[in-house]
């Protein structure tokens, strides 16, 4: 671990899968995250998970044994937000998709978030353990009437500590499939949205991001010039 410390001075982990499954910590994660952060490397946990918030994320982590704070966090929901901002005006009512990770961010943004389909202009699409078919129904009519569509992230699977379940990119191919066209936007990795965002806010000349899944985090990484 010393020397990963000494080739890298930030390391960027993504969350499900790498650091937990579900409410499990990964073998070992919270001693490595531990070193890391004992030897001055920064450290930054980027999710593509949109259903928590940083806080309620950093909690969990801690609860683990894994130091975090909430401002160390970043998820596809607040990227998500971000790009919505390129399309929408802040004040505009967004009908949410998702867990309040997604509702929260929103709210941060200066957006309106509402369960409630009428008078939205966009839609911002999450992942949720709770998302039902009439959310899906809902969005679709929005999409289909006109509003923006911005998905948080196009993941097809989530680990838990159960095994492999649906993730967001599965609902939203529902919801492609019912409207016919691709989201407006999408937060997650590999967008070059949230690496960018990431080293923003935790700048670094050589920085690692640890993922485990090729399609969206090492692909994130590699449009971002990093090992």
């Amino acid at each position: 671990m010393s020397r990963l410390s000494q080739e890298f001075d930030a390391v960027y982990f993504d969350l499900d899968g790498v650091l937990y499954r579900g409410l499990v910590a990964v073998t070992g994660a919270a001693e490595t995250v531990s070193e890391l952060v004992r030897s001055g490397c920064t450290v930054a946990y980027v999710t593509n998970n949109a259903s928590r918030t940083p806080g309620e994320v950093a909690s969990h982590l801690h609860e683990l044994g894994i130091p975090a704070a909430a401002n160390e966090v970043i998820t596809s929901s607040q990227v998500a937000v971000q790009i919505l901002g390129k399309h929408a005006p802040v004040g505009s009512r967004v009908f949410v998709v998702g867990g309040v990770g997604v509702e929260q961010a929103l709210l941060d943004a200066g957006f309106i978030a509402s369960r409630d389909p009428r008078d939205c202009v966009a839609v911002v699409q999450g992942f949720g353990p709770l998302v039902s078919w009439d959310d899906l129904a809902q969005a679709s009519y929005l999409i289909q009437g006109g509003a923006i569509w911005i998905a948080t992230n196009l993941d097809s699977t989530i680990p838990t500590q159960v095994g492999i379940a649906p993730g967001n990119g599965s609902f939203v191919t529902a919801v492609r499939n019912a409207v016919g066209r691709e989201p407006d936007g999408v937060g997650g990795k590999p967008d070059r949205s949230m690496m960018e965002q990431t080293m923003a806010a935790f700048p670094a000349e050589a920085p690692l991001l640890v993922g485990d899944r090729y399609d969206t985090d090492v692909a994130a990484g590699i449009a971002a010039g990093m090992s």
